[in-house]
């Protein structure tokens, strides 16, 4: 901003701020038109090349005819790449003066005879028209060209060069045939970073790889990939990068949607295709075998360190025996084979049931196509496998989920790479969001899920290490990379997309890859890039600035679609929502016999559910409350008050407690903490 002088007027003053924003606008819009022109010259499009320097570019140099020999000189100064062609210009702008109209079309007819029209001609007014512009100070020459830049099959976007900048010719951001990496894009929230992971994962099911989206906490965000994109802004800069837009000759994949079974997801309605006539979703459920003893007791609740000590001697017990065993087995172990008393057992034995009631801890007799099977899934390139925990409404059971499926997926693979069978599958990409979530850089205060964060940490380190050994890909993304994500795992990333965001998390991109001087340089200009520009930095250089192509399938907005599944039905003409088919009433082989029965323990087992947060309130009259019209619902006798709660007290581990007063006057009323009533 201009400073006021004291001795003029505040009049001139405000002429003076007047002119600068004036002409800070006409450099906004000419910088605009500059780009647009340059990426014209990128597609051959060189009618759209001439129409934008006739009718936006030329008008401005109402100077140049006077000042030939100085541009010249100006301009050499500036920068031996930018070249001014006088006499063509010259040519231009008579014909422009001639013509004297708005009319677009015939300003442009003008020129183009004027010039003589051959794509040469029309490349070198435009670029000495540029020339011009950055000699007066009105445009910056910064971003001058405009390359394709290319991943295994497709453009994925465009890389800008400098005119002093060498590279020139289409930028290859991968080696075909070097060996797969594991890839990271960091940015802030809406910077673009989950779009590009988005356009490169359908780069990578042309280049025939099977894609797995691993992780999806809540929305189902990964379940829209066979869809084309309806959002017309992100639409419009594939246009505008000379892209296709919907699927074309790009055939999108089967989706195949992984989900735990559990009570709610068997009482909700989810999408069915009419014409393969089946359903979308799978449920999968995870044998109780297959989970380590620190996943198992992550999600048990009220355990103390004494327990552990016990269940831990029970799942080694049980590992040891190489068989198959469920829930009710390991209580059984604890009671038998364990030093465990009858009333640490009993505790133990109820948070056990508590877990088996969550529905998605079975055993491997559960039916087959509940239980995952890798080797196949592997296998089939023409479909996506997406795996999402909307049904979980617990943090501590979506990250059970994540924990099983990194270990699950890393042992298969390096099975494969040991058996010396890798060669029988295709390249493996595998999507991870929000990488944060479960490898973060601060622990959690819950002690169970810190100590499965952790685990997680070592996995994610060790499924890094083995990509390049097992013909498998990672691309994951990730919110602020210096606060939120596990030093152990950022810094072992073979290449980042950094997006805009925070300048110390875009600093220490650099700084871990290249060292301080390039971060101080130019982490500051990264970090201010707006929505879908990059710099794709690792251990060999960074390349800057990129612009990364938005995906030609649709990319899930929360706030504007919803849940994935339910954009599915609205946007698929094939596709409807019916009840789901699944239940998630456990076998009896699972069941805990010791426990008593009958109607108080159905509704409880159904409708009382324990959780790890000690804000969870229910008050003991709304479970008497909800029971007498359960039991009228289900033609079950009424019980007492008094006869539901000494039940739940004998039976589960709810703590009691006293609640603080609601309102002025109102007694405080009795309740169970960490607890939630469904019914």
């Amino acid at each position: 901003m201009a400073s006021r002088n004291v001795d003029g007027s505040l009049g001139e003053y405000i002429q003076q701020e007047a002119a600068s924003e004036l002409r800070q606008d006409r450099s906004s819009v000419l910088s605009g038109w500059c780009d647009a022109g340059h990426r014209a010259i990128a597609r051959d499009d060189y009618d759209r090349v001439l129409a934008i320097t006739a009718t936006r570019l030329l008008p401005e140099l109402d100077t140049v005819p006077s000042r030939v020999r100085e541009y010249n000189a100006e301009i050499e100064a500036l920068d031996a790449e930018l070249t001014f062609d006088g006499p063509l210009v010259r040519r231009a702008l008579v014909a422009t003066e001639s013509v004297r109209s708005s009319d677009a079309d015939r300003l442009t007819a003008a020129v183009r005879q004027a010039i003589h029209n051959t794509d040469e001609t029309v490349e070198r007014l435009f670029k000495s028209t540029f020339a011009v512009l950055v000699a007066d100070g009105l445009v910056d020459g910064d971003a001058t060209s405009e390359v394709p830049a290319y991943e295994y099959e497709h453009q994925v976007g465009v890389r800008y060069y400098s005119p002093t900048s060498s590279g020139s010719g289409d930028l290859e951001m991968i080696d075909p045939d070097g060996d797969l990496k594991a890839t990271l894009f960091t940015g802030g929230q809406g910077s673009g970073k989950s779009t590009a992971l988005e356009t490169l994962a359908e780069d990578r099911l042309a280049h025939g790889h099977k894609l797995i989206d691993l992780v999806d906490f809540l929305k189902a965000e990964n379940a829209t990939r066979d869809i084309p994109s309806q959002d017309d802004d992100l639409i419009d800069i594939r246009e505008q990068m000379g892209l296709d837009t919907g699927f074309g000759d790009f055939d999108p994949p089967k989706m195949e949607i992984r989900v735990p079974l559990t009570p709610d997801l068997a009482d909700q309605s989810v999408p069915y295709d009419t014409e393969a006539e089946e359903f979308v979703v799978k449920p999968f459920v995870v044998p109780a075998s297959e989970l380590t003893y620190r996943q198992l007791v992550m999600v048990l609740p009220h355990v103390t360190k004494t327990h552990q000590q016990h269940l831990q001697a029970a799942h080694q017990i049980l590992s040891n025996g190489d068989e198959d065993w469920t829930l009710a087995d390991m209580a059984e172990v604890v009671r038998e084979e364990t030093n465990a008393g009858d009333t640490l057992s009993d505790r133990i034995e109820r948070s056990l049931e508590t877990v088996q009631e969550k529905s998605f801890i079975r055993d491997t007799n559960a039916p087959d196509e509940m239980i995952l099977d890798w080797p196949e899934m592997m296998a089939d390139t023409d479909t996506a496998t997406a795996f999402t925990f909307f049904p979980l409404s617990e943090r501590s059971d979506r990250l059970l989920m994540a924990s099983y499926l990194l270990d699950s997926l890393y042992d298969e693979r390096r099975t494969l790479l040991r058996q010396m069978d890798l060669h029988k599958y295709p390249p493996l990409t595998v999507a991870i969001r929000e990488l944060h979530e479960i490898v973060p850089r601060g622990k959690a205060e819950q002690e169970a899920e810190a100590t499965i964060e952790g685990y997680m940490i070592d996995t994610m380190s060790e499924l890094i290490a083995l990509v390049r050994h097992a013909d498998m890909e990672l691309l994951c993304d990730t919110q602020k990379f210096k606060q939120q994500l596990s030093p152990d795992v950022s810094g072992l990333f073979h290449r980042i997309f950094a997006f805009g965001g925070q300048r110390p998390d875009i600093k220490k991109v650099f700084s871990t890859r290249l060292g301080s001087t390039d971060a101080n340089d130019y982490a500051p200009t990264v970090a201010k890039y707006d929505p879908g520009k990059c710099a794709l930095i690792s251990g060999d250089g960074f390349r800057m600035p990129i612009q990364m192509a938005p995906p030609r399938s649709h990319h899930l907005d929360a706030k504007e679609d919803g849940n994935g599944l339910g954009f599915r039905v609205r946007h698929r003409d094939d596709e409807e929502l019916r009840d789901a088919p699944w239940s998630a009433d456990i076998p009896g082989r699972l069941q805990f016999d010791d426990l008593p029965d009958g109607p108080i323990a159905g509704f409880v087992r159904a409708h009382l559910k324990r959780t790890h947060d000690a804000d969870d309130i229910v008050l003991k009259d709304d479970i008497s409350q909800a029971y007498s019209e359960w039991s009228d619902l289900h033609d079950e006798p009424p019980k007492q008050h008094k006869k539901i709660h000494e039940w739940i007290s004998q039976n589960t581990d709810l703590e009691d407690m006293r609640t603080k007063r609601h309102d002025r006057g109102d007694k405080r009323k009795m309740a169970y903490k960490a607890a939630k009533l469904t019914f």
